[in-house]
């Protein structure tokens, strides 16, 4: 306050002086002008001295108002006013007394008493208001300093208390975060101990199968297996490949399982496994191949004769089906230049559900024709982009590792962009205490206040946002003109093979003996035809220059374009059953140079959705695919989970075309409800448990694929990418309180941004009549708590409730807020149910995709 009352006192003064310099400069003039002009002059004496006490006791005023304000900040109370009202204000006021100023400065002298003055009194009435100005420009300019003094002071303080504030919090939150780590650590080590007993388990169970089999488990013996196949897969015939195809997929189905949930196993035996499973598919196919050509060396016996010149053979098996045909070698007659051409060659092949119409240009003589399906795809994960991207470290992090990070990054800012000592007066260098600094430990000295632009949290969350981007660029994956990214699409529905083989050599009967002979080529194996049809527009048509004035242009392009089809190969397929098309799929075709599907030598594609078929047409000869949109269900509709009765969860999807609806029971998974389906092809599923990893792939390869992965936000649209380590944290707390607590989503989570998630919470007791109605839950790296919003408000606010204490995330808010009977139950829930149902939520990712 002394200080205070010290400036008001110098204001007044200064005021007191300029009031008596001017009756003293208007005395000497009056003198001078005599009595004529003394009325005049006193008039405007009068006036002055009017105008200089007014403005004397509003500069007081202003003084005054400046100390009681400085006072009225610091307490308590009704008199307590922000920061930015106070500033504001003061620059109200600062801007009317530039402008009464101004103003002021800018009116001309006027006429004293109706009389003209003279230039010389004019000129000493203009220098006297102008020395007014200067004045009041003088006691303006110290008002507006010494209220930008107060505003900094003020300013400092607030920013003392919010960092003060700010590193009791950050202690806070380090002790919930770890007490709350222990706990999902304690669930994972439970879930690792349920899984190895599992797998031990299955181990022993397979040992007591005793069916000839190798136990998947260990190499040596699959090794071995392999080893014994391959001394007989070149004699084998086809009834040998239908039944050691159905071995050998089992086999495979457990090492996929296996190379999907690796517990406890080391990298090494990871890639034994890999290496085997490439191996089982390669003699799986070679199994396959063998069969059809020894099936081609004895057309006679062994195929179906449909004509005197041509024959067929069908077998059909669960996981495959084969289908030949074979134009048969006859004798060569006399040429006839009256014998029409040969028909074009068309298969129509009930078993695979497919139709092929050959063009002109192959006629298939000494040639024959393989198509064959194969319920599974061995070739999709030797493509570059069927593997996941490599993530940044950062996506790995806990929420504690994470949030401590953050604090440590916003400390050595502040350290960084310090105000560093400074020479002393003399020209010496300052004496300043060495500091030890390291970043990566957390060591790091505490600074002094200091406002920077832009702040610590704006720059480390600036430089956050910047890693996520770098990090959504990266994950993009960059394919060629017409490859497949199978980032973005997959393959469904098996795979189908068009071959032309040469005919082998055929055995001839000997007339005089009981025996066969026939040529041997080496090596014995089935032999492509290379062929390939160039997919081109002839540049002139028949008869063009006749109907050149008749026919549009148009006319003679679809005109040309059917030319050239018509030189390709026609192949119309009916879409497997066994699979849900969401979307018209894509017909691709396998490189084997490249490892890649491509769409390169497919024409006119055309879908005719009543029949359920796809037509196309082709150049090429080949391994043939059906590759969809992956995530045609995302992003979702709505999400909820809950508890059930018995103990066990529910957690229901809405996705963007399908309702799916899991329930989980103990460690185990099955899908209870599946709405919104074609047909009833997939109600198969519905009921059964799974482990989690075999959960998902059975639904991906059913063509249902609601479990993204890393890179998927750079394939879908509207959705919004939270924070990863808070994500996975909230996955966890919601998976530790699913047994009491009933979650859901909220519409303004997409609203909110990357490093917010907002949902809908509420205690739940299966079979209550009445439920609680939902709270409205924040959380964020740095924090949870209930908001005062809704579903119906307007507008979105994150108002804290009244009376809300400070809870670092959702587990410790629950305990902070629930009773003791919820309290007791949550701590009581099964370890491995938890495990799952975490593990569940992080696969499908609902709070960025919902």
């Amino acid at each position: 306050m002394g200080k205070k009352g010290g400036k008001g006192k110098k204001l007044e003064e200064v005021d007191d002086e300029a009031t008596a310099t001017d009756d003293a400069d208007k005395e000497v003039s009056n003198k001078k002008k005599g009595k004529k002009g003394a009325r005049s002059a006193k008039d405007v004496t009068n006036e002055n001295e009017s105008e200089a006490a007014g403005k004397k006791g509003k500069n007081k005023k202003s003084s005054t108002d400046i100390a009681g304000s400085q006072i009225g900040f610091g307490k308590k109370g009704k008199g307590k006013r922000s920061i930015e009202v106070w500033i504001d204000e003061a620059s109200v006021a600062q801007s009317k007394k530039s402008k009464k100023s101004e103003a002021a400065s800018a009116v001309a002298p006027q006429d004293v008493g109706g009389k003209k003055l003279s230039k010389k009194e004019k000129a000493r009435l203009a220098a006297e208001m102008a020395e007014k100005a200067r004045i009041q420009a003088e006691l303006d300019a110290k008002q507006a300093e010494e209220e930008e003094r107060m505003r900094l002071i003020l300013e400092k303080k607030v920013g003392i208390e919010k960092e003060k504030r700010e590193a009791a919090e950050q202690q806070l939150r380090t002790e919930q975060l770890g007490n709350s780590l222990n706990q999902i650590n304690l669930i994972k080590k439970r879930h690792l101990k349920k899984a190895l007993k599992d797998r031990d388990q299955l181990e022993w169970e397979q040992y007591l199968k005793c069916d000839g089999l190798p136990d998947p488990y260990v190499c040596g013996q699959l090794n071995t297996y392999l080893h014994l196949w391959e001394k007989v897969i070149e004699s084998t015939t086809i009834d040998e490949a239908a039944t050691r195809t159905p071995e050998a997929l089992g086999l495979l189905e457990i090492l996929t399982n296996l190379i999907d949930d690796p517990v406890g196993v080391e990298t090494l035996l990871i890639e034994n496994w890999k290496w085997v499973h490439r191996l089982f598919r390669e003699y799986q196919q070679k199994s396959l191949d063998v069969a059809s050509y020894r099936l081609l060396r004895d057309i006679q016996n062994n195929l179906y004769r449909l004509k005197l010149s041509t024959a067929d053979f069908q077998r059909k098996e669960e996981h495959f089906a084969l289908y030949l045909y074979v134009l048969v070698r006859l004798p060569t007659c006399m040429p006839n230049p009256r014998t029409p051409p040969p028909p074009r060659i068309q298969l129509d092949i009930s078993d695979i559900q497919m139709y092929v119409l050959f063009p002109e240009s192959i006629d298939g003589q000494l040639q024959a024709i393989r198509v064959m399906y194969v319920k599974y795809d061995h070739l999709s994960d030797l493509c570059a982009t069927y593997h996941k991207p490599s993530i940044p470290e950062q996506y790995n992090l806990d929420l504690y590792q994470a949030t401590l990070e953050e604090w440590y990054s916003k400390l050595y800012y502040k350290y960084e962009n310090r105000i560093k000592p400074g020479k002393q007066q003399d020209g010496g260098k300052a004496k300043v205490e060495e500091q030890i600094v390291d970043r990566a430990a957390g060591i790091i000295p505490i600074v002094p206040f200091q406002k920077l632009e832009p702040s610590a949290s704006t720059y480390v969350i600036y430089v956050e946002d910047q890693m996520y981007m770098e990090t959504r660029v990266s994950l993009q994956a960059t394919v060629e003109e017409n490859v497949i990214n199978l980032r973005k699409y997959i393959i469904l529905g098996g795979t189908f093979y068009l071959n032309m083989f040469y005919q082998p050599p055929q055995p001839q009967g000997i007339v005089s003996y009981d025996m066969r002979i026939a040529r041997l080529e080496v090596p014995k194996s089935i032999k492509r035809v290379p062929i390939y049809i160039d997919y081109e527009l002839p540049s002139l048509l028949p008869m063009e220059s006749k109907t050149k004035q008749q026919e549009s242009e148009a006319e003679i392009e679809a005109r040309r374009k059917e030319m050239a089809l018509n030189k390709l190969i026609l192949i119309s397929v009916v879409l497997p059953d066994h699979v849900l098309w969401l979307h018209m799929p894509m017909v691709c075709q396998w490189d084997e140079e490249n490892y890649q599907w491509t769409t390169g030598d497919i024409y006119d594609l055309k879908y005719n959705e009543e029949e359920n078929c796809l037509t196309f047409r082709t150049g090429r000869f080949g391994c043939f695919a059906l590759a969809t949109y992956k995530y045609s269900n995302m992003p979702y509709q709505a999400w909820e989970i809950k508890p059930d009765a018995d103990d066990t969860i529910l957690f229901q999807i809405t996705a963007a075309i399908l309702l799916i609806e899991f329930k989980i029971k103990g460690d185990l998974i099955c899908i209870s409800q599946l709405q919104n389906l074609p047909n009833e092809n997939l109600q198969s599923i519905t009921g059964v448990y799974y482990k989690l990893p075999k959960l998902i792939r059975t639904l991906q390869e059913s063509g249902i694929d609601i479990f993204p992965s890393a890179d998927a936000f750079c394939y879908v649209e509207g959705t919004c990418e939270k924070h990863w380590p808070l994500e996975k944290h909230t996955y966890f707390n919601m998976a530790q309180l699913s047994i009491c607590y009933n979650f859901a989503w909220s519409r303004w989570n997409k609203d909110v941004g990357r490093r917010s998630i907002v949902l809908q919470m509420r205690e739940y007791k299966h079979g209550r009549a009445k439920q609680f109605p939902y709270k409205m839950l924040l959380v964020t790296p740095l924090k949870a708590a209930f908001i005062e919003c809704n579903e119906s408000s307007e507008t979105y606010s994150e108002e804290i409730e009244e009376g809300m204490h400070f809870y670092s995330d959702l587990y410790n808010l629950s305990k902070g807020t629930s009773g003791m009977a919820t309290k007791t139950k949550v701590q009581n829930a099964s370890f491995d149910q938890l495990g799952a149902v975490a593990e569940l939520l992080k696969a499908t990712r609902v709070l960025s995709f919902c």
